[in-house]
């Protein structure tokens, strides 16, 4: 966590540098957009990985009573559950974070999705559909029964 918030500080810091500097204003957008996508990811970690520590701070501070002892473990796996669930979060809003913070990853995101998925499957499933329906064969003089007609 503190490696974490070390670099993202040190990416700003950087990136503070650069728009003095005389570079091309594209590239000055991406580094920013860039520095925006690091210093939201660090951020999020620690607001997802802080319980988690603090909760194992609390467990190897902890001195239980003999007599409360039960509750005290079912407080515990209850605490133990909702901050792993949260420390996990961290691992999967990393798609969300950068959606949300980069114009650039959002476009990239969608190609992928409607070109590289969406359309391929799209062709596939019409294919399958048009060539169910063309390769029946009826013999002649056979009767089609319903279903909703009651046979006797």
């Amino acid at each position: 966590m503190s490696i974490a918030s070390l670099f993202s500080v040190l990416a700003f810091r950087n990136v503070r540098r650069i728009v003095r500097r005389q570079t091309r204003v594209i590239r000055r957008r991406l580094d920013r957009q860039l520095t925006a996508m690091v210093l939201s990811r660090a951020a999020c970690l620690v607001i997802f990985i802080l319980p988690f520590t603090m909760y194992r701070i609390y467990v190897l501070n902890i001195t239980v009573q003999s007599d409360r002892l039960i509750l005290s473990a079912i407080n515990n796996n209850l605490l133990e559950v909702v901050t792993v669930t949260i420390f996990y979060v961290n691992y999967s809003a990393n798609f969300y974070v950068f959606m949300a913070t980069s114009s650039r990853y959002r476009h990239q995101v969608k190609h992928v999705l409607v070109k590289k998925i969406w359309l391929p499957f799209r062709h596939w499933l019409h294919f399958r559909l048009k060539c169910r329906n063309e390769n029946r064969i009826i013999p002649e003089g056979t009767q089609i029964y319903h279903t909703s007609v009651d046979l006797e």
